[in-house]
């Protein structure tokens, strides 16, 4: 996180937790500096009407994101947005379910994450 931090790039959370919740556990873990925002939301409608409603509420163009998530429907989410994802293997799917769905990148360990991110942007 420090190096992506450092290379001059946002980071923020979507979650369907509470904001509260997240910030605590951020801060409890020392790493509240390195996220931007935090958008909670709970709809029901699908993650990528809350993507864009996030997109909106923080005035952000779908061209300044990548998304990185852990589920399969966060990759749906980021196609039907139309923005690049990266799905991480050490979350709720695995890495072979998660590729079965077509990421941009994958990224095994939290290490990988700013070379998938390059590798986006570039």
């Amino acid at each position: 996180l420090l190096q992506i931090r450092n290379s001059g790039l946002r980071m923020g959370i979507l979650t369907s937790n509470s904001a509260y919740n997240v910030g605590m556990f951020l801060k409890y873990n020392h790493l509240s500096d390195f996220i931007d925002f935090i958008y909670s939301d709970k709809s029901f409608f699908g993650k990528d009407i809350v993507l864009r409603r996030l997109l909106d509420h923080e005035n952000i163009l779908k061209e300044d994101v990548i998304y990185v998530g852990d589920e399969t429907r966060d990759i749906e989410a980021s196609r039907k947005v139309g923005i690049p994802v990266i799905a991480v293997a050490w979350g709720f799917h695995n890495r072979k379910t998660l590729a079965s769905h077509n990421p941009d990148q994958i990224a095994d360990t939290p290490g990988d994450l700013l070379g998938c991110i390059q590798k986006i942007l570039t």
